[in-house]
């Protein structure tokens, strides 16, 4: 954690955004700590060192598109399985309710 401590003086957005993409500061500094094939085996905390801090962004920015687009890909599929579904409940009443479907959907996604 010392390190990550480092990283939060030196480079603090940097920081704020991988406890951000990872939810808490131990899991950001762990994968500052874990080898990565796009740093070609290096850790995050060896490619700052070396002076790379663009490439550990250009990570981090890569990883934070790719949650959005499947956060709204998700969205969309879930909206288009609701409207479904309350058409068939319309032509079949007793199926499940929808905001009981949407619980459900999001507690597996969030696992």
């Amino acid at each position: 954690m010392n390190a990550f401590a480092a990283l939060e003086e030196r480079h603090a957005l940097l920081a704020e955004m991988l406890v951000a993409h990872f939810g808490s500061r131990s899991k950001a500094a762990r994968w500052m700590c874990s080898h990565q094939h796009s740093f070609e085996g290096r850790t995050g905390d060896d490619v700052i060192v070396a002076g790379e801090v663009d490439m550990v962004w250009d990570k981090v920015m890569t990883k934070a598109v790719l949650a959005v687009q499947l956060t709204q890909l998700l969205s969309i599929s879930l909206q288009t399985g609701c409207q479904r579904l309350a058409k068939s409940r319309r032509q079949a009443p007793g199926l499940m309710p929808i905001s009981r479907v949407k619980i459900l959907v999001k507690w597996q996604f969030s696992e």
